[in-house]
């Protein structure tokens, strides 16, 4: 009876890491894989660097295209208040981290979330894309 007992427990445990390893992965694994993931712009540092809530999205996009699950990664902003370009410094921050110049599309003049649609639109239907995922926070 009480190796039963024991065997019962071990399964139940077993079950309860692999429930756990899929919730650990649940905030970056999307419903289904899409075209492009779409990153919405935020603010840059005056040095160039991405702030931590853009850094974040970028390397959850990042990370979506690393496991294949967009072909593309496209972003969007406009130059802000410390002269840079938010897509552009987002874009060069993709290719230091070694993603392909052709499967990064861009945005420079995403002023606001309305402006980055109507061109994410227009960019998605030139690329051949059709669905997107929205990286924010």
């Amino acid at each position: 009876m009480h190796a039963t007992r024991r065997t019962l427990l071990a399964a139940l445990a077993l079950v309860a890491l692999h429930v756990a390893a899929l919730l650990a992965d649940a905030p970056l694994h999307p419903a289904h894989s899409a075209d492009v993931a779409v990153v919405l712009g935020n603010t840059v540092n005056p040095d160039g660097t991405l702030s931590p809530r853009l850094e974040a999205r970028m390397t959850a996009a990042l990370d979506l295209y690393d496991r294949r699950w967009v072909r593309f990664v496209l972003v969007t902003g406009a130059t802000g208040e410390e002269g840079l370009n938010e897509a552009e410094v987002m874009q060069s921050w993709l290719l230091s981290k070694g993603v392909p110049r052709e499967a990064i599309l861009v945005d420079r003049e995403g002023t606001n979330t309305r402006e980055s649609a109507v061109h994410t639109a227009a960019i998605m239907r030139r690329a051949g894309a059709e669905r997107a995922l929205v990286v924010t926070s």
